[in-house]
């Protein structure tokens, strides 16, 4: 089983490759629905002509609609964002490629210096180099379902690479199996879990009148 800090450890160098092979804007969506602090919703927001891009070559730029409403329908098919979530996004990613720009200077800082002036070169001649795998193979059948969901915010949001999908029905899979086996062999955890059911069974939600 593995430790927290080795999950730990582990979701960094899943966030350092996925964030090194793909653009940010590949994160914008993703970034700014995990990033709920500071995030407006979307009833509160000033209707506005202008909205600010989010995919390929439109990231960060900003363009005039003629209405709002073209605004609007705009945003809903996710290609663009209102002005203040695109403000959100930038802000965030900022935070986040600052935070990784210190991970690589604790680990290259006395190689920085040949790296900003373009002078380092790969040393092919030795030991082999060691390449954070895309994706990062389980040892075991299947993964349980919370650690796809904690090491999803980590990867490139894409569902490019089918083995992440089947990992996670595995684990769907997997999930259910069990807890039907534990229905039927601990009466404990059948009981536990007629009574957490029963709790939210509308007949026995008090009623205006019948108390």
């Amino acid at each position: 089983m593995s430790t927290p800090a080795t999950c730990g450890r582990r979701s960094l160098l899943i966030l350092v490759d996925a964030r090194a092979k793909n653009a940010p804007c590949k994160f914008a969506l993703s970034d700014h629905e995990l990033g709920p602090l500071i995030k407006l919703q979307a009833d509160l927001l000033e209707s506005t002509k202008y909205t600010m891009g989010v995919i390929n070559d439109q990231y960060r730029m900003i363009k005039e609609w003629d209405s709002g409403e073209a605004a609007a329908q705009a945003m809903a098919t996710g290609d663009v964002a209102h002005p203040d979530h695109g403000l959100h996004i930038l802000a965030l990613q900022a935070g986040m490629y600052r935070f990784l720009k210190d991970c690589m200077l604790g680990i290259i800082s006395e190689k920085f210096e040949a790296l900003l002036r373009g002078s380092l070169q790969a040393d092919t001649t030795g030991e082999v180099l060691v390449i954070i795998p895309h994706q990062c193979p389980y040892t075991v059948g299947y993964s349980s379902l919370e650690a796809i969901v904690r090491e999803s915010q980590y990867r490139a949001p894409t569902l490019r690479y089918i083995d992440r999908l089947e990992a996670l029905v595995s684990a769907c899979k997997s999930e259910a199996e069990d807890h039907i086996w534990m229905l039927r062999e601990y009466p404990s955890y059948f009981a536990e879990t007629v009574n957490e059911h029963k709790e939210h069974r509308p007949e026995l939600l008090s009623g205006v009148r019948c108390g």
